[in-house]
């Protein structure tokens, strides 16, 4: 039999709306409830693969039941502004999906779910999908009713066959249960005093309601008395409860069939909502899709590359060719043509050899007066590099333009930003060359082109170098630390089970709950909804003090994570013959504009503990005539809060090379600076960082052990202390929620929708980012400036050594022994004048043969 889906689309999108972490779209239009909605939509069409569906909505206009009783759901709040905006989306999505909608004035969304489960149920079994358990009295042989229980991405399936089993009673008996117990969500009265064990007990007993009043007399005086005085209100209880399956629709079933692939028209509502990994799936129709900034462009004439000799000799003469390649196939634009290219795969493929495509790119990518537009010049260089080529000629990154006028971090593919414009997708290259226009103009029209002809375009080929130099790996070092850390590991297994009294399996959540909260009646915290224990971090180290076991499992994770990521985790990445790694700088990838690090991610090797920092032992200078050289920034952040906020007290300290944090701690604490002890100078640097950071008092508090109110007291304290920086906090704050954004030193900006939320978590997490990221992305600004000096200065000077490392504020260098105190000098110079502050830039330069040495 064909199945028919029936969703409670109010409570289902109201569910992923708090499930799903804030989505807005570029121009601030909050989504989350849509896409969490809308995922789930998808993965119920594949797992279940239902004929039909229909998705039910409430109206705004009174029921049936508000007739009845006037405060019927009176107690309920007003949806959120940022949900309801989302309702008209989400309907607009549906429509084009052509999933049907069914909504009906003075009937709820139950109602309308319950005629069409019973309606149809001759020709369909229904499953109704809902986070109502009022749905639970609809479950019957031909209708399944699956409730939501974690968000929206757990479901409990209720049948006939299980129904009692799971809930303790029959589906038909649940109208009666609510009569007697009420329904506080929905203001059902009840009757007063009688709770939901009592409820269940009676309904038990007697099986239905008119059974239980008819034999009220044989219970307790206490329970006697409340039925009888709340009979009227059980059997309006009742008829409030009851959901109405004969409502006056009218829906014919084939119109709820699905049909797929979805309409195109689909996917460009998802474009538009910026639902990247929705569009990645295989489930629209072919299909232009258009934008409401649609390219006015003639689109290009493709031609195919026959004769790559006759190719050359035209496209020697071009001064400007827009190129892109998949690795695999290549489009060359000029002269408002798009020619294309491929690889042969076998001799009966009519592509190009290889050899014809290298000579093509050694053409087109080595005369220097030349102008190249590619999406990702770095990688486009790696290619180039396997066969050989150097990237001579001048070149433009759109994919970093567009990074640029995004202010969002969000890294979208080409073919997401073609959609974005109404571009064809069989024009790559032509539409490159026309991405190129419209981001560049963007950024002219913000100021911002010289952030990116002076920074992030030659920054590329700076990382570009980076990545290809590669850093060398103590393989040997290496072996001794996995050696320690899996003798380690088994030790402690053991220790663990010897204490457990039994063996398990430590990386089991399920199995270590049940030996650690059950077993051994180690104090727990409260079980989830799903009957699970919760053996996180934070959990644990609570209990760590005052017992042995956990301290133990405790350390085996943090074995087990060193293990897996810095040894295992390395052990693929590290190149056989040189045994260097080499990773992959992101460049466009962050809000704040920092660069992150993958495979192998270089930028979270631990730093907090001896034992983290001892990591750095696996890399190495080059060989016996190279020597490591590291500098990094010192308080880089601060001093740009110094001199952003123009707090005096911040600005003279700096100047006079004071050591902020013991200041900070005379400050605090109150005592004169000379008898601030080690503790209080802790303390204070928490303080200092935690500003930065918008940190509360809380946050404070667990950062130092003490309490929110003395943390407080702290923070307080502070700012009273430095009132400039509190004044340009909030100032910063300020502005984010005018404008919608902040910038850093440079001009790069950052939106930050979060800050207008209703929502208080989500607004305070804005208010935060628009306090540090004016910090965090200058720092990232001017660090990449003294990167690429620094490069510069290197190639123009001779020197063979090499910047081979980047680490937020740290910079490492593979220099030759013969060259370091050059090298140092370049390094410690061109970092601490990358900018010019009110305070000064200071970096430390440290040397060894190793980077822990060198740190």
């Amino acid at each position: 039999m064909e199945k028919l889906v029936l969703i409670d689309g109010n409570s289902l999108i109201n569910r992923a709306f708090y499930a799903t972490k804030l989505l807005t779209t570029r121009e601030g239009v909050p989504t989350n409830g849509v896409f969490g909605f809308t995922k789930l939509l998808l993965k119920i069409i594949s797992d279940i693969k239902p004929a039909y569906m229909v998705v039910a909505f409430d109206l705004k206009a009174p029921t049936f039941r508000h007739k009845m009783f006037e405060n019927y759901k009176g107690t309920r709040k007003p949806m959120p502004d940022e949900l309801a905006a989302q309702m008209p989306i989400m309907k607009s999505l549906l429509s084009a999906l052509n999933i049907r909608m069914c909504e009906k004035e003075g009937y709820e969304a139950d109602d309308l779910i319950g005629t069409l489960s019973r309606k149809f149920e001759d020709r369909v079994h229904s499953i109704i999908i809902t986070g109502d358990r009022d749905s639970y009295q609809l479950v019957n042989s031909r209708t399944d009713v699956y409730i939501t229980k974690t968000g929206v991405s757990e479901l409990l399936k209720l049948t006939e066959k299980n129904f009692k089993e799971l809930i303790g009673y029959e589906p038909r008996q649940v109208v009666d249960i609510k009569a007697l117990m009420g329904d506080s969500s929905d203001n059902i009265p009840g009757v007063a005093g009688i709770g939901e064990k009592t409820a269940i007990s009676l309904i038990q007993q007697y099986d239905n309601l008119d059974n239980i009043f008819a034999h009220a007399a044989e219970n307790r005086p206490a329970v006697q008395s409340k039925l009888e005085s709340g009979r009227e209100m059980a059997y309006l209880s009742q008829t409030l409860a009851r959901i109405d399956t004969d409502a006056d629709i009218s829906v014919d079933l084939e119109d709820c069939r699905i049909c797929l692939p979805f309409p195109a028209e689909a996917k460009e509502i998802c474009f538009r909502l910026e639902f990247s990994s929705i569009m990645r799936m295989d489930i629209f129709a072919e299909g232009e899709v258009c934008s409401a900034e649609k390219s006015e462009c003639k689109r290009a004439e493709v031609v195919r590359i026959h004769d790559s000799a006759a190719f050359i000799e035209s496209v020697m003469r071009e001064p400007e060719i827009a190129v892109y390649s998949n690795g695999v196939s290549f489009a060359f634009y000029f002269g408002g043509i798009e020619y294309t290219a491929r690889i042969k795969a076998n001799l009966l493929d009519d592509g190009l050899d290889e050899t014809e495509i290298v000579e093509i790119l050694k053409v087109i990518c080595g005369e220097r007066e030349r102008r190249l537009f590619l999406y990702g010049k770095k990688n486009m260089q790696h290619r180039l590099r396997q066969y050989g080529i150097d990237l001579l000629c001048r070149a433009e990154d759109v994919s970093i333009l567009k990074y640029l006028t995004d202010y969002t971090g969000k890294d979208d593919d080409l073919s997401l930003a073609e959609q974005s414009y109404g571009l064809p997708p069989e024009t790559h290259a032509q539409n490159i060359f026309l991405l190129h226009d419209i981001f560049y103009a963007n950024l002219e029209k913000d100021g911002l082109i010289s952030l990116y002809r002076d920074v992030e375009l030659p920054l590329s080929d700076v990382l570009f170098d980076m990545e290809v130099a590669g850093v060398k790996v103590d393989v040997g070092t290496s072996a001794v630390f996995e050696k320690k850390y899996r003798e380690e590991a088994e030790k402690i297994t053991e220790d663990i089970y010897e204490q457990a009294g039994e063996k398990f399996n430590l990386n089991s959540p399920a199995q270590l709950g049940k030996v650690l909260f059950d077993d051994l009646q180690i104090p727990s915290p409260k079980k989830s909804k799903g009957g699970k224990y919760s053996t996180s971090a934070d959990i644990l180290e609570k209990l760590a003090d005052e017992h042995a076991i956990v301290r133990d499992i405790l350390r085996y994770r943090r074995i087990q994570k060193l293990l897996s990521t810095y040894i295992d985790g390395f052990r693929p990445l590290i190149h056989a013959a040189t045994q260097r790694v080499h990773t992959n700088y992101n460049q466009i990838q962050t809000s704040t504009g920092r660069l992150s690090s993958t495979n192998p991610n270089l930028q979270n090797i631990p730093v907090r503990d001896e034992e983290g920092r001892e990591l750095r032992k696996l890399f190495l200078a080059s060989d016996g005539e190279h020597i490591l050289l590291d500098a990094d920034y010192s308080q880089i952040e601060l001093r740009l809060l110094a001199h952003f906020s123009g707090c005096k007290e911040l600005i003279e300290a700096y100047n006079r090379g004071d050591d902020i944090h013991a200041l900070t701690a005379s400050q605090v604490f109150d005592v004169p600076l000379e008898t601030v002890d080690s503790h209080m100078r802790r303390s204070a640097k928490a303080v200092n960082f935690g500003i930065i950071y918008g940190i509360s008092d809380f946050g404070l508090a667990k950062n130092l052990g003490i309490s929110p109110k003395r943390a407080g007291e702290y923070i307080k304290k502070y700012f009273e202390t430095y009132s400039d920086v509190k004044n340009y906090m909030d100032t910063n704050v300020a502005f984010a929620k005018e404008h919608g954004y902040v910038t850093t030193i440079l001009g790069r900006k950052r939106v930050i929708n979060e800050i207008k939320s209703a929502n208080f978590n989500i607004r305070s997490f804005g208010e935060r980012a628009a306090m540090n990221m004016p910090l965090q992305g200058s720092s990232a600004d001017i660090i990449k400036v003294a990167m690429i000096r620094i490069y510069d200065r290197l190639k123009r000077e001779g020197l063979r050594s090499k910047l081979i490392m980047q680490v937020h504020d740290e910079l490492v260098i593979d220099a030759l022994i013969s060259e370091k105190e050059k090298v140092a000098e370049i390094l410690k110079y061109e970092m601490e004048h990358a900018a010019e502050l009110r305070v000064p830039l200071v970096a430390e330069v440290h040397e060894g043969k190793n980077w822990y040495e060198a740190k």
